[in-house]
């Protein structure tokens, strides 16, 4: 599979989750990737250097959030 490019990556991170910041640092603080944009309006902005990153953060998301369902699955 074709890595993809940062734009396609932070496009992923904002369907993900709304990027959270403190206002002052522009930074999300639920994924640690930078973010752009006037407040209210944030985006998440990978780097050059980021997708390996941002895809690993992305598939460990999908993961955690599976073996959650499948707890809750099992304890019903």
């Amino acid at each position: 599979m074709a890595p993809l490019d940062p734009s396609q990556l932070s496009a992923r991170l904002d369907e993900h989750h709304h990027p959270e910041t403190n206002g002052r640092m522009q930074v999300c603080r639920r994924c640690g990737f930078r973010v752009s944009g006037a407040l209210g309006e944030e985006r998440h902005t990978l780097a050059e250097d980021r997708p390996q990153r941002a895809t690993r953060w992305l598939d460990d998301q999908a993961r955690t959030s599976q073996i959650a369902h499948a707890k809750t699955a099992f304890d019903q």
